[in-house]
């Protein structure tokens, strides 16, 4: 057997707004100004505890009482990749990251100032041991590949070029 509760008052003038078409907000407003503070939390409650009282329909516009129509998308018109950028003969191209295998070193050969970029793993691993700054760890072609520059998410989405610069893959 199911034994309904009495409603109270306040929670049968919350079911009214709510029915009416009043958001959360709207009726912690309104209740707020009426006594003391009301949060959309106590109304959801209210709500939530009264559904049997509730008389809107769910996805009904307030306004006109129907369901409203979906919005018809359209496909975003097709756009053509830009050209690859061409070289610039006035800027040097950045030196290779890669060094040949044979002027790779092992981790007893690295020094203060060589690149410490590792190649391979486990005991097969070397080092590109190419000069560089004592103060950094990797030589001018391995630190622009570990350092990028910082981009938003947004601009990195709108922007093919910066994704690609942020996806540079490990060897």
């Amino acid at each position: 057997m199911i034994v309904l509760r009495q409603v109270s008052a306040r929670d049968r003038a919350i079911v009214g707004l709510f029915n009416a078409g009043s958001s959360y907000k709207a009726i912690a407003a309104v209740l707020s100004e009426m006594g003391p503070p009301v949060s959309r939390g106590v109304v959801a409650g209210v709500i939530s505890r009264n559904r049997h009282l509730v008389t809107r329909a769910k996805g009904l516009d307030a306004r006109t009482g129907k369901i409203p129509r979906p919005a018809q998308r359209r496909a975003p018109p097709p756009t053509l990749p830009a050209p690859p950028p061409s070289p610039d003969p006035a800027q040097p191209s950045p030196p290779s990251p890669d060094p040949a295998p044979e002027d790779r070193l092992s981790l007893t050969e690295l020094r203060p100032t060589t690149c410490r970029w590792p190649y391979g793993e486990g005991k097969d691993t070397t080092y590109c041991g190419k000069r560089c700054r004592a103060d950094q760890p990797y030589c001018a072609a391995h630190m622009a590949v570990a350092y990028q520059p910082n981009t938003s998410w947004n601009e990195r989405r709108r922007d093919p070029a910066a994704r690609s610069r942020v996806t540079v893959g490990f060897r």
